[in-house]
């Protein structure tokens, strides 16, 4: 959590004309995860085969402004700026807001660049879209159990509205996070390992965003062992990031 003496509180008055404009995030978050999907999904043009720097440099440089801004707002300078406005309550739903322009961008944005790498085909189709809808599947569930209305922002947007104090999140160790500390990036893993049909453009997406996610995860574990203390150390030390544990029955 961030530094007591950091955080700027305006106070605790209501302002449900700010929670309505703040509506705007989640509602662009979802729409941006949806075309985030799309792009997964396949390749509308298969027989691109025609290379161009341009829209390739340009699918990267979307990419590396939502990836740079949801790092750099998530945690140290950039939360205590995004916190300023509004105060603590305010941060989330500022935070989902940047978040879905972003990503909405990059959705509606993004180009197809060839060449087409490779383009799976009968059985290979169907493990492939069997991969990605057992990761959409993990992904949802995590996102569920963890709290959907927390994570979109709801929460403290009816916290805006009312001008009450969010309650603080309690970690409880359900499944599928009981099973690995990282359910919803392997969710995400798995959407890109599935992709049908991958051009170049598809192959910079998916190892940029393996890499970050990579990255990410020991910051953001971080970050909660800061929040939720020794209850969240122990949690690390017999759970697995990635892959969970087979445990066989003694007999």
């Amino acid at each position: 959590d961030l530094d007591p003496e950091e955080v700027f509180d305006p106070g605790s008055q209501a302002r449900p004309g700010v929670a309505l404009w703040l509506l705007i995030g989640p509602l662009l978050g979802i729409a941006g995860f949806l075309g985030w999907l799309r792009l997964l999904n396949g390749v509308e043009k298969a027989s691109v085969a025609i290379f161009s720097w341009a829209p390739l440099l340009k699918d990267v440089g979307l990419l590396l402004v939502f990836i740079l801004s949801h790092s750099m707002l998530s945690r140290g300078f950039g939360r205590r700026w995004i916190n300023r406005p509004l105060g603590p309550e305010g941060e989330r739903p500022l935070f989902i807001l940047i978040t879905g322009i972003t990503l909405t961008t990059l959705a509606l944005q993004w180009e197809t660049c060839g060449p087409l790498l490779w383009k799976h085909e009968d059985l290979f189709k169907v493990l492939a879209r069997v991969t990605q809808a057992a990761g959409l599947l993990l992904t949802m569930w995590a996102l569920f159990v963890s709290g959907i209305g927390r994570f979109l922002g709801f929460t403290y947007l009816n916290a805006l509205e009312t001008g009450r104090k969010a309650p603080r999140p309690e970690f409880v160790a359900l499944p599928p996070y009981s099973w690995l500390r990282q359910p919803v990036k392997l969710g995400f893993l798995l959407l890109l390992i599935g992709m049908p049909a991958v051009t170049l453009d598809r192959l910079v997406l998916g190892i940029v965003m393996a890499l970050w996610f990579f990255a990410a995860s020991p910051w953001g574990e971080r970050d909660s062992e800061l929040r939720f203390g020794e209850g969240y150390t122990d949690y690390k030390e017999r759970t697995p990031r990635w892959i969970p544990r087979i445990r066989l029955r003694e007999s």
